[in-house]
Formats: C-alpha cells, sequence, structure tokens
C-alpha cells in the first residue's frame, strides 16, 4: 500500500476524519515519522473520536463522556498501549501473543476495540511475525496502529497489510552520504568469511542498529522495485528472505549476541543473495 504523505499533524487528522466520515476505517494503521509522541496523541485522538458516545462522523471528540476521559485517562479496557516495557529493549513475543488472544474477544465497552504498538521497530522477528497473522485475519471493530520511525525496520508484509501515514520526512527514507558508507562494506563484500574485517563490528551499538536499519531500507527499496516490475536480477522472494534475516540479526544485536556472530550472520545472508542473482 503506497504511504500517504503528510506534512503536519492536521492533515493527518484530516484523513483519519475522512476515514470515520466515509466509514472506511482500515484494520491497521501504520504511523511514520519521526516524533512518536506526537504520532502517540493523534493515535489516541483517533481511538477517542472512534468511540466518544456524543460526537459522531467527527474526528473531534467530546472529551467529557465516560468513553473519552477513560481513553484519555489510559484506563479503558478495550484499549492496549503496547511498547518496550521496563529494562527491556524490544516488544516481545509475549506481548503480541497477549494482544492476539483477547484481540478476537468482543468488546466490553467500546465500539471499536484499539491497540496502539508505539515501539513497532522494535519488535523481535518473532513477535512481528505474530503480528502478522492476526493482520492476515483481523477481526471486525478493531484498530491496530503501529508507530514507527524507522519504516526500514517493519517487515514489508506488515507494511503491506496497514493504511501507512507518513507524518514528516523520516531518517530512513534515503540512503545517501554517511549512510551510504554505513552499508557499502556489506554491499561490497564477496566473501562471507571475511566480517572481521569490517568496520561495523568496531561501531557503538546505536551505529550498528543504524546500520542494519540502512540495510533493511536498501533491500525493501530493492522490493518495491520488483513489485513495481521493474527489472531486477533477484526475486521478491530471496529479497523478503534476506530481510528477515537482517530483522533477525537486528534482534540478536539487542539480545546482546557477539557482534562478530551477527556481523558473520548478515554477511553470510547478503553473499547468499548475491549467490542467486
Amino acid at each position: 500500500m503506497p504511504l500517504a504523505k503528510i506534512e503536519n499533524k492536521n492533515n493527518a487528522e484530516e484523513m483519519l476524519k475522512g476515514a470515520i466520515v466515509s466509514g472506511k476505517v482500515a484494520h491497521a494503521y501504520l504511523f511514520l515519522g519521526p516524533d512518536k509522541k506526537l504520532m502517540g496523541d493523534v493515535a489516541i485522538k483517533f481511538v477517542k473520536a472512534l468511540n466518544c458516545l456524543e460526537s459522531k462522523n467527527s474526528f473531534n471528540s467530546c472529551g467529557e463522556c465516560i468513553s473519552c476521559k477513560k481513553i484519555e485517562n489510559f484506563n479503558h479496557p478495550d484499549m492496549w498501549h503496547i511498547r518496550v516495557e521496563g529494562k527491556a529493549r524490544n516488544v516481545k513475543i509475549e506481548q503480541i501473543r497477549k494482544l492476539r488472544k483477547d484481540i478476537y474477544l468482543k468488546p466490553i465497552e467500546a465500539k471499536k476495540k484499539a491497540y496502539i504498538i508505539y515501539d513497532a521497530d522494535l519488535m523481535m522477528h518473532e513477535a512481528a511475525n505474530c503480528l502478522l497473522k492476526t493482520l492476515e485475519e483481523p477481526p471486525k471493530d478493531v484498530v491496530i496502529i503501529l508507530i514507527s520511525s524507522h519504516f526500514g525496520a517493519i517487515l514489508p508484509t506488515i507494511v503491506s497489510r496497514c493504511q501507512a501515514i507518513k507524518f514528516s520526512q523520516n531518517q530512513s527514507e534515503a540512503i545517501e552520504g554517511e549512510g551510504a558508507i554505513f552499508i557499502k562494506e556489506f554491499l561490497d563484500a564477496d566473501n562471507p568469511f571475511l566480517s572481521e574485517g569490517l568496520e561495523f563490528i568496531s561501531r557503538p551499538r546505536d551505529e550498528q542498529l543504524k546500520t542494519i536499519d540502512m540495510l533493511l531500507l536498501h533491500f525493501r527499496n530493492m522490493l518495491v522495485n520488483v513489485f513495481l516490475k521493474h527489472e531486477h536480477k533477484y526475486s521478491s522472494e530471496s529479497i523478503l528472505v534476506l530481510m528477515n534475516k537482517l530483522l533477525k540479526s537486528k534482534g540478536l544485536l539487542i539480545s546482546n549476541v557477539n557482534v562478530k556472530m551477527v556481523a558473520d550472520y548478515i554477511l553470510d545472508n547478503i553473499c547468499c543473495l548475491k549467490a542467486k542473482g
């Protein structure tokens, strides 16, 4: 599904209001942008509008009814807030399993149950695949909102099942300058056994994670070209397999697996893709 480019909050709200007025609210949305707090605020406002007991067909809820009050105070029984918990570095599969268990139950009070995943780009590989099963068979009267600042870190199959709204320029949209240098050593490698020479290994953890995000973006862009029927030497299936491996490598890095082992894993899978070309 193509991204709907939103330059500011008001335009995003107009798009979501249009969905309410037309009765065509999607079962899942992906909010993309650098400001997660802003996107979280818009998500909550959207859920309030969907469930307001007084205001109808509007993005402006009354703010006074019991539904609005409970949503605003984060104690509505049919609204879930899913984010990285405590000292964890990622959204765990147990959190998504709890979502899946609850999502098919009838609402207790709400017109439309809501699940906001604030750290969608920090879902472990297993958690992302678990969520994908729900998005493939979405229940009615439910809306799932994913919030992310890193488009390249989201499974393409998840993106394709969401209405994606881009709030502003995202740092992961284009690979140029320093970003191109970050991933060049992986893309240029032709030997899967030379990872010890990669600069990646000695970089700070945040730069290592950024490098994986940029590799994901590079291959996501490649995948888009395949979907648009531009000529390419790799199949969409082989690119998706590699992207899933990259997401797994990110999870390994977040879980403090030895960085050389992670680099070996990335390099081996990129070289395997090249060998198929």
